[in-house]
């Protein structure tokens, strides 16, 4: 069996080994990871609740959302056969999102992920952990021209470019090499693209926002076409009644409607972020009575 070390000052409870290798034992082909207990307590507190309480369900149907895998890489439990298999970890160097890559890996290779419910794992919070060195963004409007380097905005909220180095940013003294200038956000789309987008012939962006029109537009020309509406809640929004791509080199450029969520049909790409409305959000989802996975899938 391989079980993923704690960090040198988490701490793992005696029961977690016999547990979790009960669990991998009935499901030889998941990953297995548990329930885990924040210190401090308050620290990330929208995620820590998201890892312990999705349903068994969404371990598979929440796997596109920028929180990442849906369970916490450092209870990943697993047979040493099914990790073989799978394959190694990307060893790119800082930056690269290991633990994504491997998951996406593990879950195109026919993987299942399993939870065992019990807080098996004190998980401690840094500001510098490796972790916040992944950039989830180096957007279109972030990377400067061919041959040029800048000051720019990236997923930190500083960022230096180093001298005539546009893949390499400087943060909190740590150099974090970009993994080859394709971001986290690019790896999510296109696993969104390959495992959820070819079976809907259409489909609504939930958030005719930045955050919706940014999945739009990073969207490969055949998912885009899918795009047949925008919905969202806000009146502004929708009365400018459509949003239209201004950077197609289509002709004419696409115009796609803006409605309001209980006028659109579904299938939904949400990008709503979850538990930030106080909960306005998830019960205007619930009012429509939905099924996860085949009437809506979260991204955001």
């Amino acid at each position: 069996m391989i079980l993923r070390p704690p960090e040198e000052d988490d701490a793992m409870m005696p029961q977690r080994v016999r547990l979790q290798h009960e669990a991998a034992v009935r499901h030889p082909t998941s990953i297995i990871g548990c329930q885990v207990r924040r210190e401090p307590p308050n620290s990330t507190e929208r995620y820590t609740r998201w890892i312990n309480q999705l349903a068994s369900d969404q371990l598979l149907t929440q796997v596109f959302t920028s929180h990442g895998p849906t369970v916490v890489m450092p209870t990943w439990f697993c047979s040493r056969e099914w990790f073989s298999h799978v394959g190694p970890f990307d060893e790119g160097g800082q930056g690269v999102p290991e633990d994504l890559l491997f998951f996406y890996s593990h879950l195109r290779k026919g993987g299942g992920v399993v939870r065992v419910d019990q807080s098996l794992l004190i998980y401690r919070y840094h500001p510098k952990a490796a972790t916040h060195s992944v950039l989830e963004r180096i957007g279109d409007s972030v990377l400067p021209p061919e041959g040029m380097s800048f000051a720019g905005r990236c997923g930190f909220s500083t960022g230096i470019l180093c001298p005539g180095r546009a893949d390499v940013h400087l943060h909190g003294g740590c150099h974090v090499h970009c993994h080859n200038r394709t971001t986290i956000w690019t790896h999510r789309v296109r696993f969104l693209e390959e495992r959820a987008l070819p079976h809907w012939a259409a489909f609504t962006i939930w958030n005719a926002g930045r955050q919706g029109r940014r999945l739009y537009r990073s969207l490969m020309a055949e998912s885009r076409r899918k795009v047949v509406a925008f919905c969202d809640v806000d009146e502004n929004k929708i009365k400018k009644g459509f949003y239209s791509y201004e950077d197609s080199e289509e002709r004419p450029k696409p115009r796609v409607p803006i409605l309001h969520f209980r006028a659109a049909r579904p299938p939904f790409v949400i990008c709503v972020k979850l538990d930030l409305t106080g909960g306005a959000f998830e019960d205007n989802l619930r009012s429509l009575h939905l099924q996860e996975g085949r009437d809506f899938l979260h991204f955001s």
